[in-house]
């Protein structure tokens, strides 16, 4: 069998939209999920086949063409996760088909999996994976006959199988532990920025955040998510000592500083996430855990342990803090009653807690919204992220915003979740885009909860954060000017701020009016 090429490509990020660009999202990110692929074929494979991948986020797109011809690719594999990069799709497409059309285009990711129909109707995408690409692409690479395996493979649909009402299925790795360590050389990490670029207490130098995830699937139903859709109910584990081997190599191997647990649900075997957090403790490094905890796999042990294993920052997704909105809405089991005791023990142990509320929901009310406005402010959460509810393709939200006509389904959701796409006869989505940022502005700036606690040296941090982020943020020059000495220079530098920028800009001077400053 002659050797085969095997190229996989990110598309490059789009902008999306005005409120998610004014807040600098970007998913510029180490591509793990293709790295995981690549890794695991050139560990299990019988063929001499080649990988490599292509990443237009650090790789300008205008090289993509001469890239494709020196390369000479048999296999293409497109990652698309997010909507947003969906109109790449047939861009990269039409290039790769221009040089050479026998070469094999395979698009897989969310995104993929949720408009997989339209994809092989729309674009020259030979075929579809299927949820994870691990099992799938080693049984691509090592067949005869390629073209073949796309057509008879569970996991693959191509447009002969779409039209014949072939339906795809997943094929999982059962046993975490068969994936190898993720091989970073297979790209050039100098030209990622590793540096963790969310707010933090305490400043690491030379950050090196490397990702992991160490769990696949999640057990709950929640209305807007299509985490199961994507990894499955059941949860799949990696042993909690082969992720401590693993982080352990990545510190020596790549001097990894820095870990981000990506997974949806680390806390789902407790006894396995406190190994785990012990033995990150002994490695001596920083730990981030961007999805968050549920609140109700969280005890006391267990928050006695990460702040030895590097945990600065608790992010909990509350989601909402109406009992109403949470059980017949989200469906989502969370106790609130729990929640203040559950932040109350983190900050104790020196941990600050974040929060998530989601708002938009259709059946959502304006009262309700005000209910989780007060929660939070009663829970003493020291920052919350504002998220508009968004009907993804393949959640239940999705299905029911079609079913009553509260989405357009002709428009890709291309903005991110600061700007809501479900318009309801209770709520159009441009109020709720309003009302999600008005929300960020009254619990984190107007009711800052370090602030009101007489904090004010871990609010000026907080302020300076988004001071030095966003230079044109009022109410971050006016809170923080009230966070510094009365007439020291700071405070006289940052009110002057403060009102050249509402002196000049209507929407500021809207919100301060709002709020009465």
């Amino acid at each position: 069998m002659p050797q085969r090429r095997i190229l996989f490509i990110k598309p490059p990020s789009l902008d999306m939209g005005d409120v998610a660009k004014g807040r600098k999202i970007h998913y510029g990110t180490i591509p793990y999920g293709i790295l995981s692929i690549i890794t695991y074929v050139n560990e299990y494979k019988s063929s001499n086949a080649v990988l490599s991948v292509l990443d237009l986020n650090v790789t300008p797109y205008e090289e993509l063409e001469d890239y494709i011809r020196g390369y000479q690719p048999d296999v293409v594999g497109l990652s698309v996760m997010y909507n947003h990069i969906y109109p790449y799709i047939g861009k990269i497409c039409d290039v790769i088909k221009g040089i050479n059309p026998d070469i094999l285009v395979v698009a897989g990711g969310a995104c993929v999996m949720a408009y997989h129909e339209q994809i092989l109707q729309e674009t020259k995408v030979d075929a579809i994976g299927y949820s994870e690409g691990e099992i799938p692409m080693l049984n691509l690479v090592d067949s005869f006959d390629m073209v073949d395996t796309l057509e008879t493979h569970v996991s693959f649909l191509t447009k002969k199988g779409l039209l014949n009402g072939k339906k795809p299925q997943a094929t999982f790795v059962e046993n975490l532990d068969y994936i190898p360590l993720v091989d970073f050389s297979l790209i050039d990490l100098a030209k990622y920025n590793t540096k963790y670029e969310v707010f933090r207490p305490v400043d690491i130098p030379n950050e090196m955040c490397l990702p992991i995830t160490t769990t696949r699937g999640c057990p709950y139903n929640c209305v807007f998510c299509i985490a199961g859709n994507l990894h499955g109910k059941k949860v799949r584990k990696a042993s909690a000592q082969k992720v401590i081997s693993d982080v352990k190599k990545m510190k020596e191997k790549y001097g990894m500083n820095t870990l981000s647990i990506e997974d949806d649900q680390l806390l789902i075997d407790r006894n396995r996430a406190k190994e785990m957090l012990r033995g990150f403790a002994e490695l001596g490094i920083g730990l981030w855990m961007p999805s968050g905890f549920t609140i109700s796999l969280i005890d006391s042990e267990t928050i006695g342990l990460l702040k030895p294993a590097g945990l600065q920052i608790a992010t909990l997704p509350i989601e909402s803090g109406s009992p109403y909105v949470l059980k017949e809405i989200i469906d989502k089991p969370i106790r609130l009653n729990q929640v203040a005791d559950v932040i109350g023990q983190l900050q104790k142990e020196g941990i600050l807690c974040h929060a998530n509320i989601i708002i938009g929901f259709p059946g959502e009310t304006e009262a309700h919204r005000r209910e989780s406005v007060e929660f939070i402010k009663s829970s003493n959460v020291d920052w919350c992220y504002i998220f508009c509810a968004t009907a993804l393709k393949g959640s239940r939200l999705y299905d029911e915003c079609v079913e009553k006509g509260y989405i357009d389904t002709s428009k890709l959701m291309t903005d991110g979740y600061c700007t809501s796409n479900i318009t309801t006869p209770d709520f159009t989505a441009e109020e709720i885009t309003k009302k999600a940022y008005l929300m960020n502005l009254e619990l984190n700036f107007v009711n800052n909860n370090r602030m009101r606690k007489g904090d004010f040296e871990t609010a000026t941090k907080y302020f300076k954060y988004v001071v030095d982020k966003y230079p044109d943020h009022a109410f971050a020059h006016y809170f923080l000017s009230n966070c510094y000495c009365k007439g020291s220079y700071n405070k006289q530098s940052h009110i002057l701020k403060y009102q050249e920028i509402i002196n000049t800009n209507p929407e500021w001077k809207e919100y301060a009016e709002y709020f009465n400053l």
